[in-house]
């Protein structure tokens, strides 16, 4: 009888499908809402909108993403060490919270569940990043490191400097390269 041990390789993957899923039913959801305007609307505006195969690719990138996400967290957790071992923890906190986010959109109650869910992803997959990144220093990986470094610095700028639909839309594309790179890290990492 064979039996496998399981690797990171399937964990790491996991990130690379989740960004693409969330990359292609954004930018479809952005084709079918004429009225979604980069630098006007949030992302989560698509949540709410009105032509439902907008809203419903929203609600539906974010959960699926975020269970990849939270299953390359668990991946990073089991198979890396330290301070990428604590990014991975920080990582399913903020893949639940991405979840939270396609549950309750901005119309949900008083969109308080919303934003707070929002906030939490933000908060947590930063503090994920800088983690990595700390790991990364240690660990002598410099592409991983190089791309978190220059990912969290745009990311920080464009909060800095623009308008927060814009800001958002910068930095969202910042943590789905981050997490991309992290993905194919640990992808391409041995047990």
């Amino acid at each position: 009888m064979n039996s496998g041990k399981i690797g990171p390789a399937g964990f790491g993957i996991a990130a690379i499908l989740g960004a693409f899923i969330f990359s292609v039913a954004w930018i479809i959801a952005v084709c079918a809402d004429a009225s979604w305007v980069l630098g006007e609307n949030t992302i989560s505006d698509l949540g709410v909108s009105d032509v439902q195969i907008s809203a419903d690719l929203f609600k539906y990138a974010c959960i699926i993403s975020g269970a990849l996400f939270a299953i390359f967290g668990i991946g990073k957790a089991i198979f890396e060490e330290k301070s990428n071992r604590a990014s991975g923890i920080i990582t399913i906190i903020a893949a639940l919270a991405l979840i939270g986010v396609g549950v309750y959109n901005k119309d949900f109650g008083n969109g308080n569940a919303h934003l707070f869910v929002a906030i939490v992803f933000f908060l947590f997959t930063g503090i994920a990043a800088i983690l990595s990144g700390y790991g990364d220093y240690h660990e002598k990986k410099t592409i991983p490191l190089a791309v978190t470094v220059v990912a969290f610095t745009a990311a920080l700028f464009a909060f800095a400097t623009c308008d927060l639909p814009l800001a958002e839309v910068a930095v969202v594309i910042c943590i789905l390269i981050w997490i991309t790179t992290q993905g194919a890290k640990l992808a391409m990492s041995k047990a």
